[in-house]
């Protein structure tokens, strides 16, 4: 009997979603749970649709996801159907699927949760950071796929949407978020420690940030950020290649270095982890890394330079990574 439905986009809203369950008393054979990217879904879901490989950036390239989309569509309109449906969970209030789930909550006497999926949830994240012809194709594609689609407004999680009653996050330092929708869980994620982290032992956790910034302005982050790296002479270094996007500007100019091939994500992975320092601009591991182990050197590198450019200003993600436990280092004072 499904009771729940879940539009999921990665990682790390997967865990938040089951660990909201959990605590709820929901069963995991009674969630629908669609994920609109790549992941390993748990077999023990009641029904589980998953995205067909990795993302493609261009809008021909989004040809080969009709199918899956079709059927996602499918999907959701006869979960919505079914009255004993009582739990909705979204990532964020711009994708076609969560965006006909906000369009259909109101007066339906379901609650509407948003899961964090990152840090995007505690940046000025909206509609300035996403690619300006989704926004235009996707009330076409709605209409399409029959679906409901209003354009997103505030924050791109849609926390701020009157349609969402909860946002539920590991944390609620810097959560973009009203204060009473806020309910924490913790990180559900243990990390069995199977090695020692080498404090002279790096490892970069790569990023979408290639993606989100123009070609020049990600050459010269590119280029200082590597020149650091170079500058803590680590004994050994590794890279972890992130899971939808490739960045082989930055990896030409890294020092020698060791690729981790492993396709699962990082937290699964934490306790095998040799490396005593974890270093990436702005990205969610260095937080999630730090609550499974907290002996580990986490440090977000040159926010001064990508959040201006990615996010317009504010104050990245600064207020959780003190909290956290996260060292910062900008851009300026340490390539200058």
């Amino acid at each position: 009997m499904t009771t729940a439905l879940a539009v999921i986009n990665n990682h790390i809203s997967l865990n938040m979603l089951l660990a909201d369950l959990a605590a709820r008393g929901i069963a995991r054979r009674d969630c629908c749970v669609i994920a609109v990217r790549e992941m390993d879904l748990p077999a023990d879901l009641g029904v589980a649709l998953e995205y067909p490989g990795r993302p493609e950036q261009g809008i021909w390239g989004q040809r080969r996801f009709i199918r899956f989309y079709r059927q996602a569509a499918k999907l959701l309109r006869q979960n919505l159907a079914f009255d004993r449906l009582r739990h909705l969970y979204i990532v964020n209030n711009d994708n076609l699927l969560c965006s006909h789930v906000l369009e259909t909550a109101a007066g339906s006497g379901r609650d509407v949760t948003v899961v964090t999926e990152g840090l995007m949830n505690f940046l000025d994240a909206g509609t300035h950071n996403l690619a300006p012809w989704r926004l235009k194709v996707k009330p076409l594609l709605a209409r399409l796929l029959g679906l409901r689609y209003a354009p997103p407004a505030g924050h791109q999680s849609g926390a701020f949407h009157p349609a969402v009653s909860r946002v539920v996050s590991f944390s609620a330092t810097g959560l973009k978020a009203p204060a009473d929708k806020v309910v924490l869980r913790e990180w559900p994620i243990t990390a069995t420690r199977t090695v020692a982290p080498a404090a002279d032992v790096g490892l970069i956790v790569h990023t979408g940030l290639a993606q989100l910034m123009p070609q020049e302005q990600y050459q010269a982050f590119a280029q200082g950020y590597a020149q650091w790296i170079a500058k803590q002479n680590f004994r050994k270094l590794y890279t972890k290649r992130h899971p939808r996007s490739s960045d082989p500007l930055l990896e030409s100019l890294l020092p020698s270095h060791e690729i981790i091939d492993d396709p699962r994500a990082i937290e699964d992975i934490a306790g095998d982890i040799p490396a005593g320092v974890i270093i990436g601009p702005g990205t969610t591991p260095l937080v999630t890394l730090k609550l499974m182990r907290p002996e580990l050197r986490c440090i977000d590198f040159g926010a001064d330079f990508y959040v201006p450019v990615v996010y317009r200003g504010g104050v990245g993600a600064s207020p959780l990574f003190e909290a956290a436990g996260v060292e910062r280092v900008p851009f300026e004072q340490q390539v200058n």
